[in-house]
């Protein structure tokens, strides 16, 4: 699926953008790693799938939110072209990602606009165990 979806909207409410983006995160960043996340990128000829952005608009009618559901139905219908999405590739790691970010870059054929974050810090596991330990409190009620 689309790890990251993101839709721009212009003030008169007409859909000018897409984003979709793939999210990694591995102790150790491997070429292995950014090649998945390429092919992820480059699924549905590199567009935002259709599952993906239906399930926004669900969301979005069940808020009963149809100024932002209504367009966004719309433009899936009509259908996203490759200069409508951008993509973005986030990797989260203890090792340095520019490189393993450079080549998967410089080797992209195609030609949609491509944009990558990496985020790198030694504390990796305690992090990401912090995050899912605050889920977990925050499912169970606890404060």
């Amino acid at each position: 699926g689309d790890d990251i979806l993101g839709i721009r909207i212009d003030e008169n409410l007409n859909i000018v953008r897409f984003l979709k983006g793939e999210a990694k995160s591995y102790q150790s960043l491997s070429t292995k790693v950014m090649e998945e996340a390429r092919k992820e990128l480059d699924s549905n000829k590199g567009l935002p799938s259709t599952h993906s952005l239906q399930f926004v608009v669900d969301r979005l009618q069940e808020q009963e939110n149809y100024d932002l559901a209504d367009p966004l139905s719309f433009k899936i219908h009509k259908g996203i072209q490759k200069n409508d999405v951008e993509h973005l590739l986030f990797v989260f790691t203890t090792s340095p990602p520019e490189s393993l970010q450079k080549i998967n870059l410089d080797n992209y054929q195609g030609s949609i606009t491509q944009h990558y974050v990496g985020f790198q810090d030694k504390r990796h596991q305690a992090i990401i165990k912090s995050v899912f330990d605050k889920i977990i409190e925050n499912y169970n009620g606890t404060p």
